[in-house]
C-alpha cells in the first residue's frame, strides 16, 4: 500500500489463514515507534495532538479485536509516512 496525501486512507482486507487481516493505512503524521504501545492505553493522547478526541479510539479497537480472537498492531506507513494499523482475526468471522 502506498502513503496517501490529503488525509485519505487506504483499507485492505485479505485472507490470512486461518482468518483475515484488515490493514488501514494513512499518509498523516504517523505515530512514533516509542509511543505505539502507549496509544492503546485509555485516555492517552500523543503529545502535541491538536485533533479533538478523548484518547479512547485505539483502546476500544484493541479490546474489540481481542474479544474476537484477534490482535491489532501499528507500523510505519509506506516510505515512513503515516501509520498502518493491522487487525488480524483468526478463525470464523461473521
Amino acid at each position: 500500500m502506498r502513503a496517501l496525501p490529503d488525509g485519505r486512507i487506504a483499507v485492505r482486507l485479505t485472507r490470512a489463514a486461518p482468518g483475515y487481516r484488515l490493514a488501514i493505512c494513512d499518509g498523516g503524521p504517523g505515530i512514533a515507534p516509542d509511543l505505539r504501545d502507549k496509544v492503546f492505553e485509555r485516555f492517552y493522547r500523543v503529545p502535541g495532538q491538536e485533533q479533538p478526541g478523548s484518547g479512547l479510539g485505539l483502546a476500544i479497537a484493541e479490546r474489540g479485536a481481542a474479544r474476537n480472537g484477534g490482535a491489532i498492531s501499528l507500523e510505519d506507513g509506506e516510505h515512513g509516512r503515516g501509520v498502518c494499523a493491522t487487525i488480524t482475526l483468526t478463525g470464523a468471522v461473521g
